[in-house]
């Protein structure tokens, strides 16, 4: 098996002064991902990646919220979810598990609306509440069941 080398500093600096645009692009685009994971660790809470979410559902029988809207869950959602949609989540609080230290999973469309869903459940009084990394999308792209039932 070869091993894996760096170049030498100056093939690496030849290249960053050739190419400088694409340089600060990369920066740009590394610094954007790091402020993106850290505001939605500010704001949000944990993240939770789909391969942790799987052990969660199977190991502790997380309750699993879907907060999108109610034609997009049935046109198809992860398996023994419950629809909440988020503008309504605090008014339907009492559909949700009275199990406070149950884990609970939220997840959208992306990942997005489902970090503001976890603060409202945090808010509520639920310890632990994850938002799924990459919502349904990243649910599907993992080739992981979903029903529309």
């Amino acid at each position: 098996m070869p091993s894996l080398t760096l170049p030498p500093l100056d093939q690496i600096l030849a290249f960053a002064q050739g190419h400088t645009l694409l340089l600060v692009a990369f920066i740009v685009v590394l610094l954007a991902i790091i402020a993106n994971e850290a505001w939605g660790r500010l704001t949000g809470g944990p993240r939770l990646a789909i391969t942790d979410a799987v052990r969660l559902i199977n190991d502790e029988h997380a309750l699993i919220v879907d907060v999108r809207g109610a034609a997009e869950y049935k046109k198809g959602h992860v398996m023994g979810a419950i629809n909440l949609p988020s503008l309504k989540l605090k008014q339907r609080k009492d559909q949700i598990d009275k199990d406070l230290e149950r884990p609970v999973i939220v997840y959208c469309n992306l990942g997005g609306t489902s970090l503001e869903a976890a603060k409202s459940l945090r808010a509520l009084g639920h310890t632990h509440v994850y938002a799924l990394r990459g919502g349904m999308n990243g649910w599907q792209n993992s080739n992981l069941p979903v029903t529309a039932k």
